[in-house]
C-alpha cells in the first residue's frame, strides 16, 4: 500500500475564513501551488433562466387582484377527491393560472416530489430516475406504446419516450 503524505499549503481558493485558505490536500510528490482560479462561467441555460424568473416575477406582480383571490378560493376544490361541476373545474384552472407562475420562478417543470432513489440528489434527478423506473416497470420500449392521461405540458411523457425509444 502507498501511503501519501500530508501537505498543508495555500491554495487560492476563497473561503469564509479569507481571501486565501489553506488546504490539506494528500500527494504523490510536492506539486507547485495552485493558482488562483477564474471565476466560473455562468451554467448554460443561465442567462435564460434569469429573464424566466424576472418574466413570471413580473407577471405575478402585475397579475389583477382577482386571478390571485380565485386562486387561494381554488384551495376549497383542490383536496376533493374528483372535480364534479362545471364551478370546479373554473376553479382548477384559476388554480394553475397563478401556480404555473410560481413553478416558472423555481424552475419546476414537473409538479410533482419524486421518491427517493437517491438520497444525495435534489428532487429532478430523482424524477428522472423514478421515471426510467417507471419505463422499466411499464416494459416500455422499442415498438411500444405509452399513453400519457395526465395533465401538463408532457415533461414526463417526453422523459419515458426517451428510455422506451
Amino acid at each position: 500500500s502507498s501511503h501519501f503524505p500530508l501537505h498543508l499549503s495555500r491554495c487560492g481558493r476563497p473561503s469564509r475564513f479569507g481571501d486565501m485558505a489553506c488546504c490539506v490536500s494528500r500527494h504523490r510528490d510536492a506539486e507547485p501551488e495552485e493558482k488562483p482560479r477564474a471565476p466560473a462561467a455562468p451554467a448554460p441555460g443561465f442567462v435564460d433562466r434569469q429573464l424566466t424568473f424576472f418574466k413570471e416575477l413580473r407577471a405575478l406582480w402585475n397579475m389583477p387582484q382577482e386571478s390571485i383571490d380565485a386562486y387561494f378560493k381554488a384551495n376549497e376544490v383542490m383536496g376533493q377527491e374528483k372535480i364534479t361541476c362545471k364551478e370546479d373545474e373554473e376553479k382548477v384552472n384559476d388554480w394553475y393560472n397563478v401556480l404555473n407562475h410560481f413553478c416558472a420562478l423555481g424552475n419546476v417543470e414537473k409538479m410533482y416530489i419524486a421518491p427517493v432513489i437517491d438520497a444525495r440528489a435534489g428532487n429532478e434527478v430523482n424524477q428522472r430516475l423514478f421515471e426510467e423506473k417507471m419505463s422499466r416497470m411499464l416494459h416500455a420500449g422499442v415498438g411500444k406504446s405509452v399513453l400519457d392521461l395526465g395533465c401538463g405540458k408532457g415533461r414526463i411523457a417526453n422523459e419515458v419516450a426517451t428510455y422506451s425509444g
